[in-house]
């Protein structure tokens, strides 16, 4: 009941009903879905459209809802080398 009023009077805005509390957060390893796909690839690129393709595909499972991607492109990343046999001084 509480999703569909909050999806009838909040279109399109993201809802979470988490139990919260270190002992969910334990057992949950953090996330906040009783179900967690992880998937790696070492292309950003490639990653999102893998965890795009992956939720569509659990949205056609009966009973799964609140299907989300947490990969986080839009935002700036700089990725720093250091080679330690030639520090600076």
């Amino acid at each position: 009941m509480m999703r569909r009023l909050l999806n009838e009077r909040y279109p399109g805005v993201e809802f979470l009903q988490w139990p919260g509390g270190l002992v969910a957060s334990v057992f949950s390893n953090g996330y906040y879905a009783p179900i967690a796909v992880e998937l790696q690839n070492e292309n950003l690129e490639g990653l999102e459209e893998e965890g795009k393709a992956v939720a569509e595909v659990a949205r056609t499972v009966g009973g799964v809802r609140d299907v989300r991607v947490q990969l986080e492109t839009d935002y700036p990343e700089i990725h720093v080398d250091t080679i330690r046999s030639r520090p600076a001084w």
